[in-house]
């Protein structure tokens, strides 16, 4: 079960002096377990815990942003001048990342943003503007 989303479009920057302290706040998110909304259970009692569709495992050991970006089911690819220039949605389902967006938000550039689609057509974006993340949602009006 879940919600289907697919990524519409993006204009999306970390500068690469940022990846040091955008990384360690990716790993950081891992030890807020009061955040974390997937996990597993044994005889009605949660015995662990973990973002949706997220590889804690995975973001812990990431050397590289790129890699940090991979276990949260995001691809990250690097421009010509060594920055994170574009991010894209790889995963199906709807999961945590508005938890990533927020940690990310200090260490992307001002005016990116990530537009996104819900499996019932209602569209959204994740706009980073003075190290804040705001989702603004989509009012589509027809002439």
């Amino acid at each position: 079960m879940g919600y289907y989303i697919n990524q519409e479009e993006a204009e999306f920057t970390i500068p690469k002096e940022n990846f040091s302290r955008c990384l360690d706040a990716i790993k950081s998110l891992m030890s807020q377990a009061n955040k974390m909304t997937g996990g597993s259970w044994t005889g009605g009692v949660q015995t662990d815990q973990w973002f949706s569709w997220v590889n804690t495992e995975r973001v812990l050991s990431a050397e590289t942003l790129v890699d940090a970006f991979a276990a949260w089911r995001w691809d990250a690819s690097l421009d010509k001048d060594g920055n994170i220039g574009d991010i894209f949605f790889r995963g199906e389902k709807a999961g945590s990342d508005d938890y990533l967006m927020n940690a990310i938000a200090p260490f992307v550039k001002c005016g990116s943003y990530i537009q996104m689609r819900g499996e019932e057509g209602e569209m959204w974006r994740w706009t980073f503007k003075g190290g804040k993340m705001i989702e603004k949602n989509a009012k589509i009006v027809w002439e």
